[in-house]
C-alpha cells in the first residue's frame, strides 16, 4: 500500500489513493476519539436552473433509509453507543460525518459506506422529509440574520448559481421527486468526486486497510468537468423594510479562492479586525468605545475560485450611517497604516492560541487535508499551519488589505 505520511506532534497526517480512485485521509493522534467523514465535491452550485435546493434534500434523505436498512436504524446505529451522525451541505460540497469512540470507528465506516453507496429515498420517506426541509425553509424565513446572509450571497453573485440559497425554495422543493435524487446521486457520488477522511488512535495502515474493504465497491466515475467562473453582480447597497427593532447591517467583499496561498494572511487580518474575540479592532470601536452594537461578527467563504467575507452587526437605525462609516474607516486604516511589531506579535499568538484550542482538532484537520486531496495538493500538517502563521508580516497584512478592502467594490445590505 502506498501511502504518503507526514508526521508531525501532536499529529500524523497520511494520504492515499484507491484503485477506484477514491482519496483516503487519515489523521493518527492518541485522543480518544475518531471519526469517518465523506467529503462529496457537489453543492448548491453544481445546480440546473430547475434543481435549486436538491442537494440539500438529498443531504437529508440519506439518513431515511439504505438497501439494508431503515431510516430507524440508519439514526440509531452510532447513537445507541453514544456517537454522532450528521451531514452538512454548502455551495460546493456535501460532507456527512460520523464521530464515535475509537471503539466504534469500524461500526462508523461500515455505517457511512452503506449510505453513500444504498440510499434508497424510500418515496414514503421522500414525502414526510419535504415537508421537514419545507419547514426548515420557513424557520429561515422567520430568521432576520439567516435570510440577511442568504441574500447578502444573492447581493455578490446575483443569478448565477452561487447566488441561490442552498435550501432552494418552496416550490422547487415541492417538484422534486425520487428519479431526480437517484440520477443527481449518480452523478456526483463516484470515487473521482470523493473523499474519505479519518482521524483516531489507529495507524493509517490499518484504517485504509478498512476503508478499502467498504469503499473500493464505489464506481471510478468520470472526472467532471471544471465549473463555470464565478460571476458578479455590481457593488451596491441595499435597504430593505422589515420592522424590526433594530437595523441589521451586513457589509461584504470580495476575498480569495481556497488554496490560495495567502488566504492564511486573510483569516489573520479579519481576526485582528472583526474577529470573535473582545478586543478585535471593531468590537473595541462600535461596542467598547461607542456603544453602538450588542454583536458584532465577520465570517469568510473561500471557493473553489472565489470568496467572499462579511461583516455583520445591528444597531439602532439613528446609529447605523455613524457605525457603518466607522466599519469602512477602520478598514481603510488597515490599508494605510502597518501593525506596530508588538501589535502584529499579539495578533498571531492570539490567533494560533485560537487555531490550537478549538479550530485545529484531529477531525478539522483530516477534512482540511480531505479537500486538499480533492484539489490534488500534498497532505498539510498542524505545525506547517501555525509555521505560515508565525512567518506573516506586517506588510503581509497590509498588502492583503489593499486587496481586499476596497471601499468601490464593497456589497452592503440593511434591514430596517
Amino acid at each position: 500500500m502506498s501511502i504518503v505520511r507526514i508526521q508531525s506532534s501532536p499529529y500524523t497526517v497520511s494520504q492515499h489513493r484507491l484503485s477506484n480512485g477514491l482519496r483516503l485521509v487519515h489523521v493518527e493522534t492518541t485522543l480518544q476519539r475518531a471519526s469517518c467523514v465523506v467529503l462529496a465535491r457537489v453543492g448548491s452550485r453544481d445546480e440546473g436552473r430547475g434543481e435549486h435546493g436538491l442537494v440539500h434534500l438529498l443531504e437529508h434523505m440519506l439518513f431515511k433509509g439504505t438497501k439494508r436498512r431503515r431510516a430507524y436504524h440508519v439514526s440509531t446505529r452510532l447513537e445507541s453507543v453514544g456517537g454522532d451522525l450528521n451531514a452538512s451541505t454548502s455551495k460546493e460540497e456535501l460532507m456527512l460525518q460520523a464521530t464515535v469512540l475509537p471503539r466504534d470507528l469500524a461500526r462508523s465506516t461500515e455505517l457511512v459506506s452503506d449510505i453513500v453507496q444504498n440510499a434508497s429515498f424510500p418515496t414514503h420517506e421522500l414525502e414526510r422529509e419535504r415537508e421537514v426541509v419545507l419547514e426548515e425553509i420557513a424557520s429561515y424565513r422567520d430568521s432576520v440574520v439567516e435570510t440577511l446572509f442568504d441574500e447578502g450571497e444573492e447581493l455578490v453573485y446575483g443569478d448565477s448559481a452561487l447566488g441561490h440559497p442552498i435550501l432552494g425554495t418552496r416550490a422547487s422543493v415541492r417538484g422534486f421527486t425520487r428519479e431526480d435524487l437517484l440520477a443527481f446521486k449518480s452523478r456526483y457520488f463516484v470515487a473521482s468526486n470523493m473523499a474519505v477522511c479519518t482521524s483516531g488512535p489507529f495507524s493509517a495502515h490499518d484504517v485504509f486497510a478498512q476503508a478499502e474493504r467498504h469503499f473500493i465497491g464505489i464506481p471510478r466515475g468520470e472526472e467532471l468537468p471544471p465549473r463555470a467562473l464565478a460571476s458578479y453582480a455590481p457593488p451596491q447597497c441595499r435597504w430593505r423594510t422589515k420592522r424590526t427593532a433594530q437595523t441589521h447591517c451586513l457589509l461584504l467583499g470580495k476575498a480569495i479562492p481556497d488554496g490560495d496561498p495567502d488566504l492564511d494572511k486573510l483569516f489573520l487580518l479579519m481576526n485582528i479586525v472583526a474577529g470573535d474575540a473582545a478586543n478585535s479592532r471593531l468590537n473595541l470601536l462600535l461596542r467598547e468605545k461607542h456603544g453602538l452594537v450588542y454583536t458584532l461578527e465577520s465570517d469568510i467563504v473561500p471557493l473553489s475560485d472565489t470568496g467572499f467575507y462579511s461583516i455583520y452587526f445591528g444597531t439602532d437605525k439613528a446609529h447605523v450611517v455613524k457605525a457603518l462609516a466607522m466599519v469602512t474607516q477602520e478598514l481603510r486604516a488597515m490599508t494605510e497604516v502597518p501593525l506596530s511589531r508588538t501589535k502584529l506579535q499579539s495578533a498571531k499568538r492570539q490567533y494560533l492560541g485560537q487555531l490550537a484550542l478549538s479550530r485545529v482538532t484531529a477531525e478539522a484537520l483530516s477534512v482540511d487535508n480531505g479537500r486538499r486531496a480533492l484539489r490534488n495538493q500534498p497532505p498539510i500538517t498542524q505545525e506547517q499551519l501555525f509555521s505560515a502563521v508565525e512567518t506573516i508580516t506586517a506588510d503581509d497584512l497590509q498588502r492583503m488589505a489593499a486587496r481586499v478592502f476596497d471601499e468601490n467594490r464593497y456589497y452592503t445590505l440593511l434591514y430596517r
